[in-house]
């Protein structure tokens, strides 16, 4: 009966050592699983971040541009407003509306004084070869 007892006693001890060794193959098991989970999280974490980088690089850009589009929005409107001072002004220095009617009163025919040279002559050739 002492052999059984001390077989049992045997069985029990390398049973615990199996339960020891299962237990610890399980942690070590459950440390490399927590490792890699937190690997992927760190990396997921830094693409979040590069992402987030680049989308915010991307609102300034476009936030410039806006302001650009704003700017030169004013500008056009600037330069039609003073388009039309201008032709208005335009139009008051040549007395004629949109339309092209004359609205200003005839001016007096200047006097035209002859010179004695036509204004439709050649000029005289001095020595250039033809262009002909």
């Amino acid at each position: 009966m002492d052999v059984v007892i001390s077989l049992f006693g045997v069985l029990g001890l390398i049973a615990g050592v199996l339960l020891l060794l299962l237990a610890s193959w399980d942690r070590q098991r459950s440390r490399r699983a927590v490792i890699e989970a937190e690997t992927e999280l760190r990396i997921s974490r830094e693409a979040a971040a590069r992402q987030l980088l680049e989308l915010r690089k991307r609102l300034a850009e476009a936030e410039a541009d806006q302001a650009h589009i704003a700017s030169l929005q004013d500008e056009v409107r600037r330069l039609r407003d003073k388009n039309r001072r201008l032709q208005a002004l335009h139009a008051l220095d040549t007395g004629s509306d949109r339309a092209g009617a004359s609205t200003a009163p005839a001016m007096p025919a200047l006097p035209v004084i002859h010179t004695g040279a036509l204004p439709h002559a050649p000029e005289p050739n001095l020595g250039r070869p033809d262009a002909t």
